[in-house]
């Protein structure tokens, strides 16, 4: 590949950096649109979370990541109900809130089919209405 400068008066960018973007895109694979070339997999939806105390609780099923907090924090209800964070991870490593989970949950096609219309409509996502491929093990 030719990275010669380009000429700044033909660019009018008097730094040249412009000619130089042309030049190197003038060579870059034309298959995918530069944005994509460097993109990972899609996000998708991991795990059902619960943030709570700095620490994330995560499981199949939001009742199930509820049994590993209650282990922590038995008094949870009476004391913390109002403090947990519900929501999901992603395979990117972030959690989202339900809203978010509902939104990349379709966009990845995990919803599942047998979900009723009034759910699909709902803005929030339930863990029993989404294709979680890899469900983690955790002691009970």
């Amino acid at each position: 590949m030719n990275l010669r400068h380009a000429d700044s008066t033909k660019t009018g960018n008097h730094h040249g950096l412009k000619g130089w973007y042309l030049i190197c895109m003038e060579h870059a694979p034309k298959f995918l649109p530069v944005h994509e070339q460097y993109a990972g997999p899609a996000e998708r939806i991991a795990q059902a979370a619960l943030f709570f105390k700095g620490k994330l609780y995560t499981a199949a099923h939001h009742d199930d990541a509820l049994y590993q907090l209650g282990r922590d924090y038995p008094d949870w209800q009476d004391k913390y109900a109002d403090e947990i964070r519900e929501g999901f991870t992603t395979n990117t490593g972030r959690f989202v809130d339900r809203n978010e989970a509902k939104n990349i949950a379709d966009k990845a096609d995990q919803l599942l089919q047998s979900m009723s219309e009034n759910r699909r409509n709902d803005a929030e996502l339930d863990s029993y209405d989404i294709n979680i491929e890899e469900k983690p093990e955790y002691p009970h």
